[in-house]
């Protein structure tokens, strides 16, 4: 018998792409310029490739601030899993671990504007508004791993929070 991880039927509807960058502030553009292509590819309209870009390049640079505490000799791995009807990317960085939801609270938007709170729970905020779906985990070999979800049909829901 086979093992399932060698049917050939999933093989043939699940694509994977994956890239290690360094952790250095403008790397995470290479990563979006993949992103570009892939989402294209599926199909999906220009304004969702730009949430998508957006969700991304903050997911990133998190993992660089946050995860691998601008460490060049970490990385992040960035992996694009695209089934049927949706995109995986997940993004895993090399630091201790840690929960970015540890705050439920909702960043107001006074606050910001008047800086009275962090910048970077505004960045979770973005992300969760932009994707269809964020999932944050501890990756088995170290770091932690953001899972965004994007999917082909129906993608109209999240667009009415910024017209």
């Amino acid at each position: 018998t086979m093992a399932p991880s060698q049917n050939p039927k999933q093989q043939s509807t699940e694509n994977k792409i994956q890239l290690k960058i360094p952790t250095h502030l403008g790397y995470e553009k290479i990563v979006m310029a993949t992103a570009n292509a892939v989402a294209r590819k599926m199909g999906l309209p220009e304004k969702r490739i730009d949430d998508l870009n957006t969700a991304l390049a903050e997911a990133i640079i998190n993992a660089m601030e946050h995860g691998n505490k601008m460490n060049p000799q970490l990385q992040v791995v960035i992996t694009f899993t695209q089934t049927v009807g949706k995109l995986i990317i997940s993004i895993r960085d090399q630091g201790q671990g840690f929960s970015p939801f540890e705050n439920k609270d909702k960043p107001k938007i006074e606050d910001k504007l008047a800086g009275v709170s962090s910048p970077r729970g505004w960045g979770w905020f973005l992300i969760e508004n932009l994707v269809d779906e964020v999932q944050v985990n501890s990756a088995p070999e170290g770091g932690t791993v953001i899972r965004l979800v994007i999917l082909a049909e129906d993608s109209q829901g999240k667009e009415d929070v910024y017209e």
